[in-house]
């Protein structure tokens, strides 16, 4: 089965760079929304395989956007990984979210990825 990743990332090219890599080193199926209520349009059409979530976004952070989405029918099981410079670790904490620091390594960060993708298929 195919994955699908919506990246959620309002760098352009960091969101890009990000899509490219998922879909050149791992196959994975890739959606970038570069703002938080474009993400939430595409989940009422797809339900992706695993959200990554910056948390530094415009009109919404990260954590907010991650609440509504996993409140929305249907996305609740949907795993996180949220990407940050300096990340919100006691409300990742509290929503057993799991995070990578920017700037991270590619290796790192497929492996987390591809971690939390086989722990939804276990």
């Amino acid at each position: 089965m195919d994955k699908t990743i919506l990246v959620v990332e309002d760098d352009e090219l960091m969101g890009q760079f990000i899509t490219q890599a998922l879909q050149r080193e791992a196959s994975y199926n890739t959606i970038l929304a570069t703002d938080a209520y474009r993400a939430l349009s595409i989940v009422r059409n797809i339900k992706p395989s695993l959200f990554l979530l910056d948390y530094m976004l415009p009109q919404m952070d990260g954590i907010e956007l991650y609440d509504r989405l996993h409140s929305a029918g249907g996305l609740e099981d949907v795993p996180t990984l949220f990407m940050s410079v300096i990340p919100p670790i006691k409300s990742l904490a509290q929503r057993r979210i799991g995070y990578i620091e920017k700037p991270f390594e590619l290796d790192d960060f497929l492996q987390k990825i591809k971690e939390l993708l086989e722990k939804e298929t276990a």
